[in-house]
C-alpha cells in the first residue's frame, strides 16, 4: 500500500506499507519491518522497524528496532536504540 498525503490521529496508527507525507499522533506510531515513511513524524512515543526519510518529533519515548533506519534529524524526551538499528 503506497500513500501519499499527511495523517493525523489522536490516536495509535501502525504503518506496513509506504507513506509519502507527514503523520502527526497525539499518541503512538508503530512503523512495522517492511515500512518507508518519507516525511516528518510528530507523535508522543514511536517505535520504528521500518525506514524513515525525514524528521522524528518524539515527545517522550522513540524505540528503534534492529530493522530501523533514519535519515534524518531526530528530536525525542528518550531514546531507545536496539542492536542492529
Amino acid at each position: 500500500t503506497v500513500i501519499t498525503g499527511d495523517l493525523e490521529t489522536s490516536g495509535n496508527i501502525r504503518i506496513d506499507g509506504k507513506l509519502i507525507g507527514n503523520i502527526r499522533s497525539k499518541s503512538k506510531v508503530s512503523l512495522g519491518p517492511g515500512s518507508r515513511v518519507e516525511g516528518m513524524i510528530q507523535s508522543m512515543n514511536a517505535e520504528i522497524e521500518g525506514e524513515v526519510k525525514g524528521r522524528l518529533e518524539i515527545a517522550e519515548v522513540l524505540i528503534l528496532k534492529p530493522t530501523a533506519v533514519v535519515h534524518g534529524d531526530i528530536l525525542t524526551g528518550k531514546l531507545i536504540v536496539e542492536t542492529g538499528a
